[in-house]
């Protein structure tokens, strides 16, 4: 009898031990893929891992997410989460486009140059990847951060830079992303690593 009991038990000791104590809940932190960066505060959430050469943590708030290059304070790579545009030449707030990246097409008149347009995903999200250039000033085109305030450190092109940018629908609304480097002597790499960081976004 003493021997039947004690062998149940050993089993018992092996099956938990085999299924982690009892506990079946995965830990999150596994499914991060290595060096990875999760949002903490930004209004959508994800894990990126961000591109060789750029300083972690990011500089991040509610909407915005900011990454420096440790080479150049020049080379930049953000993301953005709009409240508000300000279309060329309005001095008026608008709710940013459902469909932003058609927006960013109507620029054109005020000097904006997008080329190189796709088509890609990112987090398995429909996103739009272009190339911008402008010949004007539109610091405000992309959108603010903070309500309608362009004071408040507002986005969009500007003629002494050259962007990478993709416009991503997710379910907490439109999402910016883009890769900076000056106009003047740009660096291709440096596009090709922020293309390949979209490709590591994940969703939460």
């Amino acid at each position: 009898m003493y021997r039947r009991v004690l062998a149940a038990a050993i089993a018992l000791l092996a099956v938990t031990a085999a299924t982690g104590c009892g506990n079946d809940t995965p830990d999150a932190s596994s499914s991060a893929p290595a060096g990875a960066y999760s949002t903490i505060t930004f209004i959508v959430p994800l894990t990126v891992v961000p591109a060789p050469g750029l300083k972690s943590p990011p500089l991040e708030s509610a909407r915005t997410l900011t990454w420096t290059s440790a080479a150049t304070a020049d080379d930049k790579v953000s993301f953005l989460a709009p409240v508000a545009v300000y279309p060329s030449g309005s001095t008026t707030a608008s709710i940013p486009p459902d469909q932003l990246a058609q927006y960013l097409e109507t620029l054109k008149a005020a000097g904006v140059t997008v080329a190189d347009k796709t088509s890609i995903t990112v987090g398995g999200r429909p996103a739009t990847l272009m190339t911008v250039t402008t010949t004007g000033s539109l610091s405000d085109a992309f959108g603010c951060p903070q309500g309608a305030d362009p004071a408040a450190g507002c986005f969009g092109p500007l003629p002494a830079s050259l962007l990478r940018l993709a416009v991503v629908t997710t379910t907490s609304g439109t999402m910016l992303a883009w890769a900076r480097v000056p106009s003047a002597g740009p660096d291709p790499a440096f596009f090709t690593a922020f293309e390949e960081m979209l490709g590591t976004v994940q969703f939460r």
